[in-house]
């Protein structure tokens, strides 16, 4: 038995925020991020999709007018949203899944690569990635 992984990832508000790393740009990461369209339903609206019509956005391009605007007249602006583009996406952090785990009758790496956390105190680099020998026969993308 196992547990399964999430991985977390920057969602646009929050690369806008962190992204520019520079103090000189903190404000302005802040102010870009309240000219982003509110959420909808806990899903921030890609930042993308605030500066080009995207399909399945259209409530979010319209919100962003203000987005456009500094993103189209501030160079700053420009700068913190490009670099923030770049990280949106990315993973953030990995946890552990509330509700799911996968039982097998073979021993797990025979299905699926597994990762194994250190105890406390040790070595992560010293603990083994097991890769499933199915996943390296079959190359399945889902390994």
């Amino acid at each position: 038995m196992a547990q399964i992984v999430t991985f977390s990832t920057i969602k646009a508000r929050a690369a806008v925020r962190d992204g520019p790393g520079s103090s000189a740009f903190l404000r302005l990461g802040d102010k870009i991020a309240k000219a982003m369209p509110p959420l909808v339903m806990g899903r921030d609206t890609p930042l993308r999709a605030c500066l080009e019509r995207v399909e399945g956005h259209e409530d979010g391009y319209v919100a962003a007018a203000e987005l456009r605007e500094m993103y189209g007249q501030d160079p700053d602006a420009k700068l913190v949203i490009d670099v923030a583009k770049g990280l949106e996406g990315l993973r953030r952090q990995d946890g552990i899944h509330a509700a799911a785990v996968v039982i097998t009758h073979e021993p797990l790496t025979e299905y699926l690569p597994v990762q194994r956390k250190p105890e406390p105190g040790a070595d992560p680099p010293m603990l083994p990635l097991s890769r499933s020998t199915r996943c390296t026969e079959s190359r399945t993308s889902a390994c």
